[in-house]
């Protein structure tokens, strides 16, 4: 996956956003340009957005999959389960007690203007609410 700067969000796509117990929130947008993926990480007072391309091979996100794998261990896992790329990763953690805490990264290249960038955040969901995460992560591959 390449990276790249994003304007804006648009509401002619597929959307799927992962929605903390907070404020915090991943929105991620596929459908807008051949090739293409927006994500935008919500955090307190915050807020990322990157353009995130895919290989001409059409490589899918299968964040159903990844999801799918961490609701099946509902009860926990130790470490942090680990999805993404050059990027935007995921690093889904459990803290034994129902509750998960995905650490989202969104990295941006540099260009003429700005260095390399990274932006980090958090959003916190029940374990419980995995299978409905999966299952909603399904309409960003067609």
């Amino acid at each position: 996956m390449e990276c790249g700067y994003l304007g804006e969000l648009s509401h002619m796509a597929e959307n799927w956003t992962l929605k903390g117990s907070g404020p915090e929130a991943l929105t991620i947008e596929t459908g807008n340009e051949a090739g293409t993926w927006h994500a935008e990480l919500r955090q307190q007072e915050a807020v990322a957005q990157a353009r995130i391309y895919h290989r001409w091979s059409g490589d899918s996100l299968e964040l159903d999959t990844y999801f799918g794998q961490l609701a099946q261990q509902w009860r926990g896992w130790e470490g942090a389960v680990e999805w993404g790329g050059e990027c935007l990763t995921l690093g889904a953690t459990h803290d034994g007690l129902g509750h998960v805490t995905v650490t989202v990264v969104l990295h941006g290249e540099a260009d003429r203007d700005f260095d390399r960038w990274e932006f980090r955040g958090f959003v916190k969901v029940d374990a419980g609410s995995l299978d409905a995460i999966a299952r909603d992560a399904a309409v960003l591959d067609p």
